[in-house]
């Protein structure tokens, strides 16, 4: 998830609610596509269908999925069988909303922790189980959905969610649940339904899910989307579809995948994506999430037409995309490296993105820029320490999580141009290392590797202690040009105390800008206008300045109607008056995009 995808946590069990359910036993008659060798496999071990029924609401009924699992082919040794939530559905699932069908046949029950659901037979001997249970559907603009992003929501037309919120992994007693796994999708008659699994169905979908004992993540959608983008752009299959009443995406988002899929394959490996691509837009909130199968972004009622085309969305499109690789293909071992997780993919979605034309190289350097000043902003930026395996990272929005989003692109920037000015690979190296694994990685495993490709000092530094490597010189070394441009300054006559505002007047120029505006030492300046947008160095400036320097990086010159805001005791009033326009006393310095060596940089060979 990018900054860009903070949403809060689902919880299953408040999904999993209502009235006792009965469902019919399911049927097997699911077409296999496996090889030989996996059918020998399956025939031996068990199977597991799913069957998910949406239900419009009516009167004062609440929209509605109907869920069935049904595990046969059972062994005695693997029953009581547990059905599982990821954690990401955690909560208390109400046991009296669950049946094992037919009646009679056995016993559902919920463990303590909210996540499981135990189901064992009531006779010895039972080689298939069947448990049903209804999950009510809020609304997309309810307080419940806002407060719980992840739940699946209805609208008008339809619904959409996770399947892993509703179709829980099923588990032998002693361990996995070796088998095939299918899973039937039911839109009301003569609906729509359209899953990452299996694109888009009118009527039922079935789908057979890869042969092996977890169950995928997949986005799942009932009901006529508002728009669709089905076929082949530059030799890539995508699947684009969109829901709501927020600005079409669904071309941008298709020409978006169709670009960035082959770079990143090529970059990262063949082991993270894969075809058709498939994505959903949808309003039920902003933001992006990936899964197994498929990738969503949000685009609500309220954004305006033209965010679309901005690089801003372009960027959240290829940041989903890149945590096929890195989130899903090569997993986390826990919470302690959600660091690495998104900041890490933000910055390799960034980097592909400006190799791909998405957006321009100039806009790369500018947004680890931007990313650099609101990391340094931060109150966790000078204490916390990514090594720190104490710190929380998912604090609600808060000041750990912010550094992670923008604080861990610096870091990557950091990794990839020491690699790639060592004459080494760039970073994608590693993120091809970490897919090919078949355990989720750890910080050890992060650290063992950069020390084996010669960054220790830089993890030493900038994991285990806090240095953020600054951005302008980092770019530099990748190859942008360093490009400066005098400006002119604003000379107010005034000297603060250091700090945050409001900050206390210490001394006040008698001939400056300000004379005759009853401004004096003891006051309070609380704010100003027009605000200074860029960074700015002042160079030889005279003495005068140099003795009341506020303003000269703070407040623009050459505009009317430029005010401070001022306290005196109780009272708070906006002081009108003309800064001094100083030509030409500073210096912006930025970066160009036309440096030696960039377009090695941007190589995804590389």
């Amino acid at each position: 998830m990018i900054p860009l995808s903070r949403l809060p946590a689902a919880r299953a069990g408040r999904a999993v609610l209502g009235a006792l359910l009965v469902v019919s036993v399911l049927a097997a008659s699911v077409d296999a596509r496996v090889t030989p060798a996996a059918a020998r496999v399956a025939r031996a071990a068990a199977r597991v269908t799913y069957r998910l029924e949406h239900r419009p609401g009516r009167g004062d009924a609440p929209p509605t999925w109907l869920v069935a699992v049904r595990a046969s082919g059972l062994r005695a040794r693997e029953l009581p069988l547990r059905l599982v939530f990821p954690s990401w559905g955690a909560g208390a699932v109400d046991a009296d909303a669950l049946r094992v069908v037919p009646d009679g046949a056995g016993r559902a029950s919920v463990d303590g922790d909210g996540l499981t659901i135990r189901v064992e037979p009531s006779e010895p001997g039972a080689t298939e189980l069947t448990v049903a249970f209804p999950v009510r559907l809020p609304a997309v603009d309810s307080e419940e959905r806002r407060a719980n992003g992840l739940l699946p929501a209805s609208f008008e037309g339809g619904a959409y969610g996770f399947s892993w919120n509703v179709l829980p992994e099923v588990l032998a007693a002693d361990g996995p649940l070796p088998g095939r796994r299918a899973v039937r999708l039911v839109p009301p008659e003569g609906g729509v339904v359209a899953s990452g699994w299996g694109g888009l169905a009118r009527g039922e979908q079935v789908v057979e899910l890869p042969t092996g004992v977890s169950m995928e993540n997949a986005s799942l959608a009932f009901g006529e989307p508002a728009s669709s983008v089905v076929g082949e752009i530059g030799g890539v299959r995508v699947e684009v579809f969109q829901y709501g009443d927020g600005p079409d995406g669904v071309d941008v988002v298709a020409g978006v995948l169709a670009r960035a899929e082959p770079f990143l394959r090529e970059a990262l490996g063949d082991v993270g994506s894969r075809r058709p691509v498939r994505a959903f837009v949808t309003h039920t909130g902003g933001g992006g999430m990936a899964t197994h199968a498929d990738l969503r972004v949000g685009l609500r009622a309220d954004d305006p037409p033209e965010v679309v085309a901005s690089p801003w969305f372009a960027q959240l499109v290829v940041h989903e995309l890149t945590h096929h690789w890195l989130g899903l293909a090569a997993r986390e071992a826990d919470a302690s490296l959600v660091w690495f997780k998104e900041g890490f993919t933000d910055y390799l979605a960034l980097w592909a993105a400006a190799s791909t034309g998405l957006v321009s190289r100039g806009w790369f350097a500018e947004r680890l820029l931007e990313l650099e000043g609101i990391a340094r902003a931060l109150p966790s930026d000078a204490t916390t320490a990514f090594g720190d395996p104490t710190v929380t990272w998912r604090d609600g929005d808060g000041a750990n999580e912010h550094l992670a989003y923008a604080g861990g692109p610096l870091l990557a920037l950091a990794f990839d141009v020491e690699l790639r000015r060592s004459g080494r690979a760039g970073l994608p190296m590693l993120v091809r290392a970490l897919a090919s694994r078949d355990e989720p990685y750890t910080l050890d495993d992060l650290e063992h590797w950069a020390a084996r490709k010669g960054l220790r000092p830089l993890w030493r530094r900038a994991v285990v202690g806090t240095e953020r490597p600054p951005v302008a010189e980092l770019l530099a070394r990748a190859g942008f040009e360093t490009v400066e441009q005098p400006v002119d300054l604003a000379y107010v006559g005034l000297a603060l105390e250091e700090g945050t505002l409001p900050a206390r007047v210490t001394a006040v120029d008698p001939d400056g800008p300000l004379a005759g505006h009853d401004v004096r030492p003891g006051d309070l300046v609380t704010g100003w206008w027009p605000a200074r947008p860029d960074p700015v160095e002042v160079d030889g400036v005279r003495r005068r300045a140099a003795t009341w320097p506020f303003g000269l990086h703070e407040m623009l010159p050459g505009y009317d109607g430029s005010y401070l805001g001022v306290r005196r005791g109780e009272v708070d009033r906006q002081v009108f008056f003309t800064p001094t326009r100083l030509q030409g006393a500073g210096v912006v310095r930025g970066v160009g995009a036309d440096g030696d060596g960039l377009d090695e940089f941007f190589d995804e060979r590389r």
